[in-house]
Parts: structure tokens; sequence; C-alpha cells
């Protein structure tokens, strides 16, 4: 994977990481920053779970994995902002902190 796409992955995942995990510095973030930096360090001693990450399938599947993670990443952040535009509604409605925390479980 080309540094410039592993550049913008990061940036994003950094982004959207911290809409979800409020603490700055982010446990997620750092395992995967930390797990790219293995597969870049290790890919010419062995394949990792079966991947050689010296083929182009190989590189191809670990981007993709990277970017089906980071499409997660983007579900979890839509989800909480949904949950949040749901919680000021039924407040503006009158339901009380008890209700609407039972309600949005």
């Amino acid at each position: 994977m080309p540094c410039f796409e592993l550049m913008i992955l990061r940036w994003l995942m950094k982004r959207y990481l911290a809409g979800i995990f409020p603490s700055k510095d982010s446990l997620p973030g750092s395992l995967k920053n930390g797990g790219i930096y293995y597969l870049e360090l290790h890919k010419n001693l062995s394949p990792f779970s079966g991947i050689d990450l010296k083929t182009e399938e190989g590189k191809n599947r670990i981007k993709e994995a990277l970017c089906s993670f980071v499409n997660i990443l983007f579900d979890l952040k839509d989800e909480k902002l949904r949950r949040e535009q749901v919680r000021l509604r039924m407040r503006e409605k009158g339901l009380s902190d008890e209700d609407i925390q039972y309600c949005l479980g």
C-alpha cells in the first residue's frame, strides 16, 4: 500500500476515533497504527495470518480490511450522532432523562 494511502487512512481514523472515543490518547487508534507498522516492518520475514504482504494480492487484502475498519468507524460515529439527535428531540418533547435513557437503552 503506498505511503500516501496509509497517511489518508491514518488521518481519517484519527479524526473519527476522536469522535467515538473521548480520550485524547485513543487506544483503538494506537492499536491500529501499531498493527500497520508491525505489518510493514515484518512483511519480508513471513506471511501474517496467511497473507503474504510481498504480493499485490496480500497488500490488497490488508487494504480492504483497513477500509472495512474505517467504514465500521464511520458507522459507529453516525450511530452516535443519530442517538444524540434522538436524545435532544426527546428532551425537547419533555421526556425526562430517565425516560430517555430507558428508551435508548
